[in-house]
């Protein structure tokens, strides 16, 4: 069974810190030592948020994946740090942009 350590205010304020500065879950798992399930939690509880900006070349990376290398929509979110229904939201988008000869932006 998992141990449950309590979030003191420091680790919210710098999981926070480190959310916004753009630190990947993993990356704040590490730094907390705390496993990455535990962040995704925390940040679900403060809704803390992180509005990913997606780059053209993300956006480009987004589809091969999924499209050519057939990636499922869990592994995306986990390769790109944001959630399934960011991913699927991202896709959308993207599919709805693309434009036969016209690159993603």
């Amino acid at each position: 069974m998992p141990s449950s350590k309590r979030w003191t205010p420091e680790e919210d304020e710098l999981l926070h810190k480190l959310r916004e500065e753009g630190f990947t879950g993993r990356e704040i798992a590490l730094r907390l030592k705390r496993s990455e399930a535990a962040i995704r939690m925390r940040c679900s509880t403060l809704k803390l948020r992180k509005n990913k900006k997606w780059t053209a070349e993300e956006k480009q990376q987004l589809l091969h994946l999924r499209e050519i290398e057939r990636w499922s929509i869990r592994k995306l979110a986990a390769h790109f740090d944001v959630s399934e229904r960011a991913i699927e939201g991202m896709l959308a988008t993207v599919r709805s942009q693309t434009i036969p000869g016209k690159n993603i932006s």
